[in-house]
C-alpha cells in the first residue's frame, strides 16, 4: 500500500522507465522531490473504451502512464504504479495541442478505463472502482509566506474556496465536476479578485457547506502554474502554494477517520 508521504513540487517532471518506455522529450512543470527505484514491482491496468471511444478518434492519442506507452492500438495495458503521486503524459496529433501532463493516485493491481469525452473532443480517466457523491475527494489548500492582507482562493477548476485560519479550507471535488468536461482539474491557489455575482463561469463557495457566494477573476498566472489532478478513488490531497517562492506542492493526506 501507497505511503502517504510522497509529495510533488511544480518545476520538472521525473517519469519511472519500464520496459516499453519511448524516447520522449523532457516534460516541464512537475518533479517529484524523492527518487524512486526506477522500478517497484507494483503495477496497474489501464483499458481503452471500445464503445465510447472509436477506433476513428482513438488513433490520434497515445498516453504515457509513469513513462510507460498506452498505445491505443491495443485494449489491455499494464502499467507502473509509483509509491507516492503517478504522472500521465498525453499527446493528441490531430489537435496538436501541447502536451498534458496530469497527475494521479494508481492503486496496485486496480483498473482503470479511457473513455472519449465527445462533449469537448478530450478523454475520461476512471476508476473500474467510481466513487459516488461525497465520496471523500477534497483538496486542503494552504499558503505560505503571504505578507500584506492579500486574499487567496484554493481552487479546482473553476470552482473556489476562500483560504483563511478560522475556515476548514477544504473544497470537494463533486461540487466541481460536469460531464461536459474532462475529469481532471486544474488546481492551484490564485488572489482573491471579485466579479459579477451573476458569474457562472468562475465561483466561489462557502467551503461548509457549497453556498454560491459570488464569482471571482482567476490571475492566468496562478493558474497555468497549477497541478492537473485526476480524482480515481477517494483522494485526498493537500496543495500548498509557497508566495516567496511562487510554487506548489501536492502532499498526500490520510483518508477520513484513519
Amino acid at each position: 500500500m501507497k505511503n502517504f508521504g510522497g509529495v510533488l513540487s511544480v518545476f520538472l517532471l521525473a517519469f519511472v522507465a519500464c520496459q516499453h518506455r519511448q524516447a520522449l522529450p523532457q516534460p516541464e512543470l512537475v518533479q517529484e522531490s524523492t527518487e524512486r527505484s526506477r522500478k517497484t514491482g507494483a503495477w496497474a491496468f489501464v483499458e481503452i473504451d471500445t464503445q465510447f471511444f472509436p477506433q476513428t478518434e482513438r488513433a490520434y492519442w497515445h498516453w504515457w502512464f509513469n513513462g510507460c506507452s498506452v498505445n491505443p492500438e491495443k485494449l489491455r495495458h499494464e502499467v507502473p504504479v509509483r509509491e507516492g503521486f503517478d504522472t500521465v503524459r498525453v499527446v493528441n496529433r490531430r489537435t496538436k495541442r501541447d502536451t498534458l501532463i496530469l497527475i494521479c493516485d494508481l492503486r496496485q493491481d486496480s483498473t482503470y478505463e479511457i473513455q472519449y469525452n465527445t462533449c469537448c473532443d478530450d478523454f475520461y480517466l476512471f476508476s473500474h472502482s467510481r466513487n459516488g457523491p461525497n465520496s471523500g475527494q477534497q483538496v486542503h489548500f494552504e499558503v505560505k509566506k503571504s505578507k500584506g492582507k492579500k486574499q487567496w482562493l484554493g481552487c479546482i477548476g473553476n470552482t473556489a474556496i476562500q483560504i483563511g485560519s478560522g475556515s476548514s479550507n477544504l473544497l470537494t471535488h463533486d461540487r466541481t465536476h460536469s460531464p461536459m468536461y474532462s475529469n481532471r482539474f486544474k488546481l492551484y491557489v490564485t488572489p482573491y479578485v471579485p466579479a459579477d455575482l451573476d458569474t457562472t463561469l468562475y465561483t466561489l463557495v462557502d467551503s461548509r457547506d457549497g453556498r454560491e457566494l459570488g464569482g471571482f477573476s482567476p490571475q492566468g498566472d496562478y493558474r497555468a502554474a497549477g497541478i492537473n489532478f485526476t480524482f480515481l478513488h477517494a483522494d485526498r490531497v493537500r496543495l500548498v502554494y509557497d508566495v516567496k517562492k511562487g510554487a506548489y506542492t501536492l502532499e498526500k493526506m490520510k483518508p477520513e477517520g484513519k
